[in-house]
C-alpha cells in the first residue's frame, strides 16, 4: 500500500496541464490498475497545484467529492459477466476523471513553478494582546483585510499547530457567517478533507492561498446570520457547557419533532429547537446530521421536474453536510454555534410546497432480493434516470439491510456519468447526500435492521440529486469505453 499511496502521478499532472482527455483518461487507468493508488490520495495530490492556481472555489470542491465517490465504489461488488471483475476495479476511474478534468485549467497554472508567497506570519504570541488568533481572524474578516487574515493563519502554521487547530479557527471565524449559498464553510470543509490525505505539514501553504480569497469574500452575508448571532448571545444560550457534558448521549433528542420544528417554525423556534436538543442529550454531531436529514426531507418533497427547487435543496444540503463535517472534526465550543446558523440556513427553506413527488409504490425490485443483483438493478436505473423504480430498488436494498457503502457507491456512479462540464453541482451534491446517509448515527457496515425515516429520507435525497440533475455523458462514455478496452 505505500509503495501505491506514493505512486509517480507526474504523468498524470502532466496530461491534466496539457489538458488531453485521452491521456488523463489512461493515465487514471494506469493508477487504478496493478497495485491500484487509492482514489482519494490521487485527488489529494492534485489538489495542491490546484490550491496553488487559486481562483473559483468550487473545482477543488468537485474534485474531492469524485475521490469520495471513487473511494465508495470500490466496494460496489462485481458481477458474473466476463472481465466484470477487471472492469469494476477500473470503474472508479469515471468519477476520478470527471473530478480531474473539472481542475485541469487549474492545474496546468500550478505547475508553472512560481509559487506566491505568503504574508509574514503572525505568530499567536504576537497576538496575545488581541485574545489570540481567533478574535484576530474575527477582526480580519470583519474589515476584508485578507492580507492580515492570511498571516495569522501562516503564524499558526509557522509555530507548528496541529492542523486541526488551524481549521478549528478557521471554522470558528465563520460561526455567525452566511453569504448566499453559505461557500466559505463549504470550501474551507472541502479543502480540509481533500488536502488532508496529502501531508498536511507541507500543504498548508496552498491552502492559505487558495481558501483565504474565497472566505473573506466580501459578500455581505443573509440576515439570518444575525439572527443566529441575536439567539446565541441571548442569556442561557450559550453552548460552552458542552465542552464538560459528562451524560450519555441521546440522538433521539434531534428526531422527527426536532427536524419538523426546524423546517416549519420561525427563527427562534428553529434555534430553540437546537437548544433544547442539545439540552436533552443529543451531541453536536448529532444536532448537525438532523440538520442534513431536515434538508433531504424538504427536498424528498419538491415537485418532480422542478429542478431549480431540487438544486436550491441540494446546496443546502451541502452546507449543512459541512456543518455536520465541522462537527465531527472539532469538539471545540468554539465552532458549536454554527449549529445555531445551520438550523436557519435549513429553516429558511420553508414548509413543503403543496406538490411532491408521486409516492412509490412497494414492490419488488428487478433483479430479485440478493445485494448484487439489486446493485446492479438500481446502477442500471439511476443511469438511465429511471427516479422511481430506483427509488424503489434503493429503499428495498436499505430494508435488506445491506451494505450502504455500496448503495452509496452506485449511486455515486450514477451521478458521475454527468459530465462536470455541464452539471458542475451534481457530484458534490450526491457526495454530501451519500455521506450524511453514511455517517448516521448508529449506521453500521452492514446497514440499520430497521431502517429509519433519516435513511429513508437520505436515500431518495441521494437518488434523485443523481437522477434528475440531468446533462451531457460524452466524457463518461469515453471513459466507460476505455474501461471496456482495457478490461478485455
Amino acid at each position: 500500500m505505500t509503495t501505491a499511496v506514493h505512486a509517480d502521478i507526474s504523468p498524470l499532472l502532466e496530461a491534466l496541464g496539457a489538458r488531453d482527455e485521452a491521456r488523463i483518461i489512461q493515465e487514471t487507468l494506469d493508477l487504478l490498475g496493478p497495485g491500484s493508488v487509492p482514489p482519494g490520495h490521487i485527488t489529494a495530490r492534485v489538489a495542491v497545484p490546484v490550491a496553488w492556481a487559486g481562483g473559483d472555489g468550487h473545482p477543488l470542491l468537485v474534485l474531492g467529492a469524485a475521490g469520495r465517490i471513487a473511494e465508495w465504489m470500490r466496494a460496489i461488488p462485481a458481477g458474473p459477466e466476463p472481465d466484470a471483475a477487471s472492469q469494476r476495479a477500473l470503474a472508479p476511474a469515471v468519477p476520478l476523471v470527471q473530478g480531474l478534468v473539472a481542475v485541469a485549467d487549474q492545474v496546468r497554472v500550478g505547475l508553472r513553478g512560481q509559487h506566491p508567497d505568503l504574508p509574514t506570519p503572525i505568530t499567536p504570541l504576537q497576538l496575545d494582546g488581541e485574545g489570540g488568533p481567533l478574535p484576530a481572524l474575527r477582526q480580519a474578516y470583519a474589515k476584508g483585510d485578507r492580507t492580515r487574515f492570511a498571516a495569522v493563519l501562516a503564524g499558526l502554521y509557522r509555530t507548528g499547530a496541529d492542523y486541526r487547530s488551524l481549521a478549528k479557527n478557521l471554522y470558528a471565524t465563520l460561526d455567525y457567517h452566511y453569504p448566499a449559498g453559505g461557500h466559505p464553510l463549504i470550501f474551507a470543509a472541502g479543502a480540509n478533507r481533500v488536502l488532508g490525505l496529502a501531508n498536511w505539514g507541507v500543504r498548508v501553504p496552498p491552502l492559505i492561498h487558495w481558501l483565504v480569497p474565497l472566505v473573506v469574500s466580501g459578500e455581505a452575508d443573509e440576515g439570518l446570520a444575525d439572527r443566529a448571532r441575536s439567539y446565541a448571545e441571548a442569556p442561557g444560550h450559550d453552548l460552552a457547557w458542552l465542552r464538560t457534558r459528562l451524560s450519555v448521549p441521546n440522538e433521539d433528542a434531534a428526531g422527527p419533532a426536532f427536524r419538523r420544528t426546524i423546517l416549519d417554525g420561525d427563527a427562534d423556534a428553529a434555534c430553540g429547537a437546537v437548544l433544547t436538543a442539545l439540552r436533552a442529550g443529543a451531541t453536536p454531531r448529532g444536532v448537525a446530521s438532523a440538520l442534513a436529514v431536515a434538508v433531504a426531507e424538504r427536498l424528498a418533497a419538491v415537485a418532480a421536474g422542478d429542478r431549480d427547487t431540487l438544486d436550491h435543496a441540494g446546496h443546502t444540503l451541502l452546507y449543512a453536510s459541512a456543518v455536520h463535517q465541522v462537527m465531527r472534526e472539532s469538539q471545540d465550543p468554539e465552532v458549536f454555534p454554527l449549529l445555531y446558523t445551520g438550523a436557519l440556513v435549513v429553516n429558511a427553506l420553508g414548509r413543503a410546497p403543496g406538490a411532491a413527488p408521486a409516492a412509490v409504490p412497494a414492490s419488488t425490485p428487478i433483479g430479485g432480493l440478493i445485494a448484487p443483483a439489486m446493485l446492479r438493478s438500481l446502477e442500471h436505473q439511476a443511469a438511465s434516470g429511471d427516479t422511481t423504480g430506483a427509488l424503489t430498488t434503493a429503499r428495498r436494498y436499505i430494508q435488506l439491510g445491506h451494505a450502504p457503502m455500496s448503495l452509496a457507491g452506485v449511486l455515486g456512479a450514477a451521478a458521475s456519468r454527468r459530465d462536470t462540464r455541464s452539471v458542475p453541482h451534481t457530484l458534490p451534491l450526491v457526495a454530501a447526500a451519500a455521506e450524511e446517509y453514511l455517517n448516521l448515527p448508529g449506521m453500521g457496515t452492514g446497514g440499520m435492521p430497521n431502517p429509519s425515516s433519516s435513511q429513508s429520507a437520505l436515500v431518495t435525497a441521494m437518488v434523485r440529486l443523481a437522477t434528475e440533475l440531468t446533462g451531457e455523458t460524452t466524457l463518461a462514455d469515453h471513459v466507460r469505453d476505455a474501461i471496456a478496452a482495457r478490461a478485455t
